[in-house]
């Protein structure tokens, strides 16, 4: 299964992320590996952690960080569209990508399937963004009155961070 957390909100991304790391790590005999695939070396370790089967370790969850960096013409980015292909059909491969927006030779992310399970993180707005700002004050025990709820929201408008 493939996970593709996109969109321009980034913080949002990174704490959905963060939530379904901890998820997994929680499950026993899981394998949980970080690959940054701007280091052409993770990509090998990538593809050995894919394809090697452990006793000890049935299930894994490989976190890819710069999937879509390399050109889609580039001979990388071609191997890696068909490992995500073929590691989508494994039940016991999970690969969490989350990036702003998959490049074009790896569109077929974009569409959500069985196998594949997108999740868009575009920029709050309106009375969802207002929401969000006044759940995160709370969680960090401040409480705003209407009037500075909305200068922050209007200050702070895309810039979850």
């Amino acid at each position: 299964m493939i996970i593709l957390f996109c969109g321009s909100d980034d913080y949002r991304r990174e704490e959905k992320k963060r939530s379904i790391i901890a998820e997994f790590r929680a499950k026993p005999g899981l394998a949980v590996d970080s690959f940054d695939l701007a280091d052409k070396e993770n990509f090998f370790r990538f593809q050995d952690f894919i394809k090697n089967q452990s006793l000890f370790e049935p299930e894994k969850l490989a976190i890819l960080a710069n999937v879509f960096s390399a050109g889609a013409e580039e001979p990388m980015s071609r191997e890696l569209a068909r490992e995500l292909k073929e590691a989508a059909k494994q039940n016991s491969i999970t690969v969490l990508v989350s990036e702003r927006k998959p490049t074009e030779g790896f569109s077929f992310l974009s569409k959500k399937s069985a196998k594949i399970d997108v999740q868009k993180f575009d920029y709050l707005q309106g009375r969802a963004w207002e929401e969000f700002v006044a759940a995160k004050a709370k969680e960090c025990g401040a409480r705003m009155d209407v009037p500075t709820l909305k200068f922050l929201t209007r200050v702070y408008e895309n810039d979850t961070w």
